[in-house]
């Protein structure tokens, strides 16, 4: 029982991360054709962000529940300014 309110948990989970750090919660545009590109593509950057969060849990050896997407989405800004600045590099 306890492992299925897990998997419950991060369905609730997942949502509100949608909803609240990835906007989804405003909609662009009124249109049908546009309100299921912003749905599409939300949910495809969801899921982009969820196999980098995977991939940053195998480098630590953590599970994945114990890594933050939040923290990892915040800090894309931060790498992405270091990045351009030459004082990070994206090797392995």
């Amino acid at each position: 029982m306890a492992d299925l309110y897990q998997r419950r948990w991060r369905i609730e989970d997942a949502f509100c991360i949608v909803k609240r750090l990835l906007n989804l919660s405003y909609l662009w545009t009124g249109s049908v054709n546009g309100i299921q590109l912003q749905i599409w593509a939300t949910w495809l950057f969801y899921a982009v962000l969820v196999d980098l969060g995977d991939a940053v849990a195998d480098e630590l050896g953590v599970p994945i529940e114990r890594v933050s997407l939040e923290m990892i989405y915040r800090g894309m800004y931060h790498f992405s300014v270091a990045y351009q600045k030459g004082l990070a590099s994206d090797e392995s």
